[in-house]
């Protein structure tokens, strides 16, 4: 019985940082999008399994931090989420980008965007952005992460289904009803 205590234990406790680890990249992702500007040299664009846009976000050196304006892409190649920056002064010029893998491990990353119809009030969600539409108002990313072996058991694989809002952006329209 202890030992089996002890099991349920150490997967409540892995389970518990996954999901702490999702929560602070949903904040972080929501955070920047919700700092996104418009900049029409390097507008939102969007597509299934990446995204690029311009925000002002805060970033930290040892001693002090101050707001910065960057290009930020999202991007899901080999299993796994990265995150590049590049300052937006440098966007047309000798590049200073960083890149990072933010989430490795994952069986699946999709992102889509909000549009409406004139004839249906709800929300239809699409795989790809139209430039001439400006910001989105909304953005769903679903995240679907591999089950793996570690040193104390195995984890199950589990998913994550996010919907952002965006006050200042726009809903895409789909000129036709879809069939």
């Amino acid at each position: 019985t202890f030992r089996a205590g002890l099991a349920i234990y150490g997967r409540l406790d892995r389970d518990s940082s996954d999901m702490h680890e999702t929560r602070l990249f949903a904040q972080m992702v929501e955070s920047e999008l919700r700092n996104m500007v418009y900049y029409s040299e390097a507008p939102f664009r969007g597509e299934r399994g990446r995204f690029t846009f311009p925000a002002v976000v805060q970033e930290y050196d040892e001693e002090t931090s101050h707001e910065s304006a960057v290009l930020i892409t999202y991007e899901y190649r080999e299993k796994s989420l990265y995150r590049k920056t590049v300052p937006l002064r440098d966007v047309f010029g000798e590049k200073h980008e960083r890149s990072k893998k933010i989430v490795p491990e994952l069986k699946s990353f999709v992102v889509q965007y909000a549009y409406r119809t004139e004839e249906n009030p709800e929300i239809l969600w699409q795989e790809s952005w139209q430039e001439s539409e400006g910001l989105p108002r909304g953005i769903r990313i679903r995240m679907a992460f591999e089950p793996r072996s570690v040193a104390r058991g195995p984890r199950e694989e589990f998913a994550i289904d996010l919907k952002i809002f965006i006050p200042h952006g726009n809903w895409g329209w789909i000129k036709e009803a879809l069939s």
